[in-house]
């Protein structure tokens, strides 16, 4: 595994922590290094391959990720929805808390569009609560609210929203139990709910906000703008989905794009050899660039010895009078209705067409594949 990009992140961030030694296995436990001797769930390993930010975090990097006690949760979930998952990490997992977790499925390109997709990594957030989800969460002059997350699989966790800036109050249920009958409680649709651990956000007034009956619509307003928030990360994450799948489409198209000039350029004996030798060099003999320290040392040209065979080239007798006062269109029906009945002959003959030059027809017996009677034939 190439591991330079550790240090090529550390210093474009401008890190001034030294680069340290990333592990060239997976390790049983994050900064343990120690290798896995085996899966730590069913029999898949989760290897943490890169962390972003880098800084602090490459401890972190090829540790088997279903060392975290809720990870076979969170990859059943995707496995069974094929969609992204939101999770509450618990404090055990993750002490830098209250954060909140999306993981969404990576997809491994296929052309076939009746079989299912094949999920090949997970891509995983860890997004702080205080500064990513209630940056102006309220509008300006709000009274204060209580919002509480509440997760079936462990505690809970509460804030104080005002404005723009939200106070985490603890693990557990801080509202205030006068105001049971105000609270508002909701789901985010956007995104599945680990199995078993069901996320709910419950939001309650505080003694400062509930002064009218105007007050009463306060957490329909909060939890109004936490859920179009909630919902413009849920498009982001979508929009960089789509354009990963289009990305892998376009690169599939071009891919048969390329293997049908492949089939229709060389014969099967040498196409089977391309496909199974990548580096393999054709002819250099027209190409200028520099070969790779691969190609250098694993290529080998695709050429065969053949001491014995016929090559026939075939002109038509004054064509070069009789196209230049006939219309392109007829050249080309001429040229296309004798070259077609050719080509049928020498497929049914066993005859390997080369190539076509203007009214030139060029055609060989004895290779690729080698024959006794090449003149005869």
């Amino acid at each position: 595994m190439n591991q330079g990009w550790v240090s090529d992140s550390l210093l474009a961030s401008g890190s001034s922590d030294p680069p340290l030694g990333v592990s060239e296995f997976i390790q049983s436990d994050v900064g343990s290094y120690r290798r896995a001797t085996e899966p730590l769930y069913q029999d898949l390993y989760l290897p943490l391959w890169q962390t972003v930010p880098i800084a602090g975090n490459q401890e972190m990097i090829n540790s088997d990720g279903f060392g975290y006690s809720v990870s076979p949760e969170v990859f059943d979930t995707i496995v069974d929805s094929s969609d992204s998952v939101l999770f509450l990490p618990a404090q055990t997992d993750v002490p830098a808390a209250p954060n909140v977790v999306v993981a969404t499925p990576v997809f491994e390109p296929d052309t076939s569009e009746s079989s299912p997709l094949t999920i090949k990594g997970v891509l995983i957030a860890y997004l702080p609560w205080k500064s990513f989800f209630f940056a102006s969460l309220t509008p300006p002059g709000t009274p204060p609210m209580t919002l509480v997350i509440a997760n079936s699989c462990h505690e809970p966790l509460s804030f104080k929203v005002e404005g723009n800036a939200a106070v985490f109050l603890g693990e557990g249920d801080h509202h205030d139990d006068d105001f049971d009958a105000e609270e508002v409680s909701f789901r985010l649709n956007d995104f599945e709910d680990v199995i078993g651990c069901e996320t709910e956000f419950i939001v309650y007034p505080s003694r400062q906000s509930f002064g009218g009956e105007s007050a009463r619509q306060l957490p329909w307003i909060c939890a109004s703008c936490a859920a179009g928030l909630f919902l413009a990360t849920a498009t982001a994450f979508y929009v960089h989905h789509s354009s990963f799948r289009r990305r892998q489409e376009e690169l599939i198209e071009a891919t048969s794009v390329s293997n049908g000039l492949v089939y229709s350029l060389f014969p099967e004996a040498v196409r089977s050899r391309m496909i199974d030798n990548p580096n393999a060099v054709i002819s250099d003999t027209k190409t200028e660039r520099i070969p790779s320290k691969i190609e250098t040392r694993n290529s080998k040209p695709i050429a065969d010895l053949f001491p014995h065979a016929s090559v026939c080239f075939m002109d038509i007798a004054g064509f070069t009078a009789w196209s230049s006062s006939r219309e392109p269109t007829q050249v080309f029906t001429l040229l296309e209705s004798i070259y077609s009945s050719l080509d049928k002959i020498a497929r049914r003959t066993k005859v390997f067409k080369v190539e076509t030059v203007g009214d030139s027809y060029v055609a060989t017996t004895g290779l690729p594949d080698k024959m006794q009677d090449h003149a005869g034939e």
